[in-house]
This record gives structure tokens, C-alpha cells and sequence, in this order.
């Protein structure tokens, strides 16, 4: 995923109105590429570290962890520790994408339980949603 990719995305996919200067501080991550988050999340949430695709951190304000089609409970296990990742990298808000092809993931059994008001939940088609 380039930068103007994971701006594309960030902006179009997840709907999110960063400003300019926001989103000119962006970091990618990648399990092949790991940096201060996915290297703080195998020190502190070792679990997740099989869990989280990509992590994209957004002007020192968001974080992006994206997954691929998660089951129930492994999805419910990024979602309790993103206030924990986020608080420890100091930022505002967390966006966890499950992206998958299908929906089998977003159509398990409802509702999914959101830690508090600073964790957003979304589901994408892997075709058509996400840059590799």
C-alpha cells in the first residue's frame, strides 16, 4: 500500500474526514514491515500479533488496524485491546477493519460490543475495498 493508497482508503473506504495536515503523518505497517506499533503490540498484545494484517497510524490521532476475516471471538479479542494499543501509543481514536471476502464475518451474530465511544468497527470487501 502506497501513501496516496492509504490515503485513498482512509478518506473513501473508512469515511474518515482527517484533514491535510493530518494525514500527511501517516505510517504503514505490515507484519513484514513491523515499526513501533505492530512491535509494541507483540510485546504488550502477543495474542493480536497473528490477528492484525496491517496497521496504519494516522497524524500521531488514529489508528487503523486491519484484520482479515476474523471468527467471533478473535474479533472480540482486537476489539478489547484497542483502547489498551491506543492509549499506550497516545492516540485519539481506533478504526478495527475486518476485511474478508464475503461476509461471513459481518453477518455472524450481532451486536458487537465496542469498548467505549473511541473504537469504530468496520466491515469491507476484500475486493474492492483495500489496496494490497
Amino acid at each position: 500500500m502506497t501513501r496516496d493508497e492509504a490515503v485513498c482508503y482512509i478518506r473513501d473506504t473508512l469515511r474518515c474526514g482527517c484533514p491535510d495536515e493530518i494525514l500527511g503523518a501517516l505510517s504503514i505497517e505490515t507484519r513484514d514491515k513491523p515499526d513501533l506499533c505492530l512491535d509494541l503490540i507483540a510485546r504488550s498484545f502477543p495474542t493480536l500479533l497473528d490477528l492484525v494484517d496491517r496497521v496504519l497510524v494516522v497524524g500521531g490521532r488514529l489508528l487503523v488496524l486491519e484484520c482479515g476475516n476474523l471468527t467471533r471471538s478473535h474479533l472480540e479479542e482486537v476489539l478489547t485491546a484497542s483502547p489498551g494499543i491506543r492509549a499506550k501509543l497516545n492516540l485519539r481514536r481506533v478504526r478495527v477493519v475486518v476485511s474478508a471476502s464475503g461476509t461471513s464475518a459481518q453477518s455472524g451474530p450481532g451486536p458487537w460490543h465496542l469498548p467505549d465511544d473511541r473504537v469504530h468497527l468496520h466491515f469491507i470487501e476484500r475486493s474492492g475495498g483495500t489496496p494490497d
